[in-house]
């Protein structure tokens, strides 16, 4: 990835890189105002905390099948 990439998002993907990119900015940005450094485990915490709920809501909508899409770049990191 290029810096490019990394301000702007990667435009011709449509997976979850973007969202995890974002979610790193924020994640990044919380450290910042609580005044510690950031680590990569408060950022695998957010993403599983994301993860779950996107979850909760895909089954209780019945829409797994696009959930599971969206997040099976990653899915089996995190199960």
């Amino acid at each position: 990835m290029t810096l490019k990439d990394i301000i702007l998002g990667l435009l011709n993907r449509t997976d979850i890189i973007n969202y995890l990119i974002i979610l790193g900015k924020l994640c990044i940005w919380d450290c910042r105002k609580a005044g510690i450094h950031p680590d990569f485990n408060i950022f695998l915490k957010k993403v599983k905390i994301k993860f779950e709920t996107e979850k909760y809501i895909a089954n209780k909508n019945e829409t797994f099948a696009s959930f599971r899409k969206r997040w099976e770049a990653i899915l089996g990191k995190l199960l």
